[in-house]
């Protein structure tokens, strides 16, 4: 390996390459000595026969002024990740990411704008814009994902324009009826949702304490249209599917372990492997919640009215131990401390629910399930088997925190049921992985 006297006795206008023991293959670090007597860093590889020199600095043997030798090695190991398993056109990929990160700070920039005009306006757009800001100050996990889908579906289109307290129902049916036609119904449904939320916060404009003071403008308000807009149903209750059965359930983690290594996969397959837990919640885990001492996985439960997300956490063994370990050596790589990223963008629950919706296709035409299924059937299933294999109510409320809003829970109950956990978590993943048709075997009660 170069040491700082041979780097130092580099002459002008020549290269010095660090033979660190890579081999072929996986990129070297360089040094040049420019014409004016700087020294400076290179990662070299080739891409298609032409040869990459990407610089990662000028050196100094401080690293206060530059880069020292060991920062330019460890730049060189995270490119050297890269070059092997993503891409050659490291050159390339870096300028990708680069481009990516400056068309989202302009579309910051330009929401920013958007938002600051809507703000002057006593609109639909301001109300919505105003609802959606009270959801991220009382700490909502839902605020994001409701700026989104205003951002795309309200703020353009012309009701946003309309003056809040002369929207009609007919307006919102008019509205809405574009998305079910364009088999949004969904999103129809959530939109209606909002409204109907928004509306009702601006009811209480006059005496609420809690409200931001740019509601005072919507007190005028004294009716919610969206109130007579029903739920809109996105599929018919008769075809639903209810849960799969433990062959089914087996046949799709095989069909997830055999999937492309993906941020979106690896957030499917963790859920499945701790029992059917929410994906979005999993999917915004980052490496600061797990817990290296003792292994564990710390979640955020923002669900319902929280005002406070709560903490869930559960043990890491064996296979979800294993993927938790890969996803955080791949956020090394990224330099992120998201651990479900691609491009250091949260997995969003689109992207989840189509991964999901693909493999169902697959396994239908495969004839491995009758019917299609979805991820809050995976979910349900998970519930299911974990009954039918003697694991309690409370027991599965701690696994799958879900149902946890009482009175002991919140302020008697500060057990914090890992070992229960861990053993239940042990006996469902050997149901995973059991030979097909196998029989579920109950837990024993003190198990559960």
């Amino acid at each position: 390996m170069i040491t700082q006297k041979e780097l130092d006795a580099l002459a002008i206008g020549k290269w010095l390459s660090d033979k660190d023991g890579r081999g072929r293959g996986a990129g070297a670090l360089a040094f040049y000595r420019s014409k004016a007597g700087t020294l400076l860093a290179y990662f070299r590889c080739h891409h298609n026969s032409t040869r990459q020199d990407i610089p990662l600095g000028n050196m100094d043997k401080s690293g206060k002024n530059g880069i020292s030798i060991a920062q330019a090695r460890e730049k060189t190991t995270q490119l050297s990740e890269i070059y092997r398993t993503i891409t050659t056109d490291v050159k390339g990929h870096l300028a990708h990411l680069q481009q990516q990160e400056l068309e989202k700070r302009e579309q910051q920039r330009r929401t920013q704008e958007e938002s600051q005009q809507r703000a002057l306006l006593g609109n639909l757009g301001r109300l919505m814009f105003l609802y959606a800001e009270y959801l991220q100050w009382q700490g909502k996990v839902s605020a994001k994902q409701v700026t989104r889908d205003l951002n795309t579906h309200l703020y353009r289109h012309p009701i946003a324009d309309i003056m809040a307290d002369q929207v009609t129902a007919a307006d919102l049916r008019d509205w809405l009826s574009i998305l079910v036609q364009a088999g949004k119904t969904n999103m129809a449904d959530k939109l209606r949702t909002y409204i109907n939320a928004a509306y009702n916060l601006a009811l209480t404009a006059e005496s609420n304490p809690t409200l931001p003071d740019g509601f005072a403008v919507f007190a005028v308000i004294d009716k919610n249209p969206a109130d007579k807009i029903p739920k809109l149903h996105t599929h018919s209750t008769k075809n639903e599917r209810a849960v799969l059965t433990a062959d089914e359930l087996r046949d799709y983690y095989q069909q997830l372990k055999a999937q492309p290594y993906s941020a979106h996969n690896d957030v499917l397959l963790l859920s499945l492997l701790f029992a059917g837990q929410r994906n979005e919640q999993l999917a915004r885990c980052t490496i600061h919640d797990i817990d290296r001492q003792d292994w564990t996985i710390t979640q955020w439960d923002g669900k319902g009215r929280r005002t406070d997300a709560r903490r869930h956490v559960l043990p890491l063994h064996g296979e979800t131990l294993q993927l938790i370990t890969r996803r955080m050596q791949t956020a090394q790589v990224q330099q992120t401390d998201l651990l479900f990223t691609n491009d250091k963008v949260v997995v969003n629950k689109h992207t989840l629910s189509n991964h999901c919706s693909d493999i169902s296709k697959k396994m239908v035409e495969a004839g491995q399930v009758s019917l299609p299924f979805g991820l809050h059937d995976v979910r349900r299933t998970g519930e299911t088997l974990l009954s039918k294999m003697g694991v309690s109510r409370d027991m599965k409320a701690q696994l799958l925190s879900h149902g946890m809003s009482g009175v002991q829970e919140k302020h008697y109950d500060r057990h914090d049921y890992m070992e229960e956990k861990r053993r239940a978590l042990v006996r469902w993943q050997d149901m995973l992985n059991a030979a097909p048709t196998a029989k579920i075997i109950p837990i024993r009660a003190k198990a559960a």
